[in-house]
């Protein structure tokens, strides 16, 4: 019901023990809030925090804003660096990242995507500058933290 309530006017949301519809309820103290992407300005979920027979919602409410902050700032964050770099990256350096992030060796990935050594070695510096990395490990790893691959190498943009 709270979540719902959030959902429908996208606000921090409260219902206390009693303000329940059903008695089954009346011992169910609930707080929802919706989680933003300030980046992007998009709603990306809800966090719900509901419990029974402990009637201090305030306590709750703080408990859950400070939770939501902290996604929130991650989730810009994330879709800050993100954006930055996916408007600097073309589909074949996606390819490579993907690529190495699920082979790890610079020859499989050569022949994975179908181009040269030399073609390779310029995407790669290209894009260890661009995410000021030094090796293929760091920037499997940014990729993944910008979102722009998955832990198993798929493609997210």
């Amino acid at each position: 019901m709270v979540l719902m309530l959030a959902m429908k006017y996208n606000t921090l949301t409260e219902i206390c023990g009693k303000d329940h519809s059903y008695d089954l309820f009346n011992n169910w103290y609930c707080t929802a809030m919706p989680i933003r992407d300030n980046y992007n300005g998009k709603t990306m979920g809800y966090l719900d925090i509901s419990r029974i027979g402990i009637p201090n919602i305030s306590e709750q409410s703080t408990i859950l804003k400070n939770i939501v902050v902290y996604l929130e700032e991650c989730i810009s964050q994330k879709s800050e660096i993100s954006s930055e770099i996916g408007t600097k990256i073309d589909d074949t350096d996606i390819l490579i990242l993907s690529s190495l992030a699920r082979n790890y060796l610079r020859k499989i990935v050569i022949k994975d995507i179908d181009i040269s050594e030399r073609t390779l070695r310029r995407h790669i510096n290209k894009l260890y500058n661009l995410m000021s990395v030094s090796n293929d490990v760091g920037l499997v790893m940014t990729a993944f933290n910008a979102g722009i691959i998955d832990s198993h190498g798929e493609i997210l943009l």
